[in-house]
């Protein structure tokens, strides 16, 4: 699936002001510094990571409408890394979000930390699946992730605030998220899934919620 994930850098900081207005922790000193080029495709073991060109349409897979404002009576910030051989592999910015239209998903992402963020008027729940489908991406039937697939003894694992979720890819889309969750999907050998990130340094970016 062709993607690009290079947005406008005048609109994009029209958002991110924005952004760090309404999101993130106690101070907005304490979040990171992001510019257009977080954005950038990503290529991973041959495989486009990049977010999808046209966000209404993911959006509408994932059943997220757009809406023209950002809605905090619900909010919330969930983690997610993806790591494939020991590759890190960037979660893009603006998934959710349609820069265009100056428009967003009630779940989306701001920048390319891999903070997932849920804004929402009404406690909704919310998932990894909805999260994948934002990025034109899913588990299949057989356990591949964007073309990566299980072969000899390397295969995806998901892991949930350090312990690995059962049945693993296949419940990875109704995983429902909740406020600071860390969410690994690492393929590998055993020992490289072993080492899936077991947590995120919340307090460093002075998240509290």
């Amino acid at each position: 699936m062709p993607r690009s994930g290079v947005v406008s850098a005048s609109l994009l900081s029209v958002l991110l002001i924005t952004a760090l207005a309404a999101c993130g922790g106690k101070t907005q000193d304490a979040m990171p510094s992001v510019t257009a080029a977080s954005s950038s495709p990503t290529t991973v073991v041959g495989s486009d990571w990049s977010a999808p060109t046209d966000v209404v349409a993911a959006a509408d897979a994932a059943g997220l409408s757009l809406d023209s404002e950002e809605h905090l009576d619900v909010h919330y910030h969930s983690h997610l890394d993806v790591v494939v051989d020991g590759e890190a592999v960037t979660v893009p910015a603006n998934l959710g979000i349609d820069v265009a239209t100056e428009r967003l998903a009630h779940l989306h992402t701001h920048d390319a930390t891999g903070i997932l963020h849920v804004e929402a008027p009404a406690d909704d729940v919310y998932t990894l699946g909805q999260v994948l489908t934002l990025w034109g991406l899913g588990f299949d039937a057989k356990g591949c992730l964007n073309g990566v697939c299980p072969t000899g003894d390397a295969e995806w694992a998901v892991v949930v605030d350090g312990a690995p979720l059962p049945n693993g890819p296949a419940a990875a889309a109704d995983l429902p998220l909740e406020s600071l969750q860390q969410i690994s999907l690492v393929y590998g050998d055993a020992a490289q899934r072993a080492a899936a990130p077991a947590s995120f340094d919340w307090a460093a970016l002075n998240y509290d919620a």
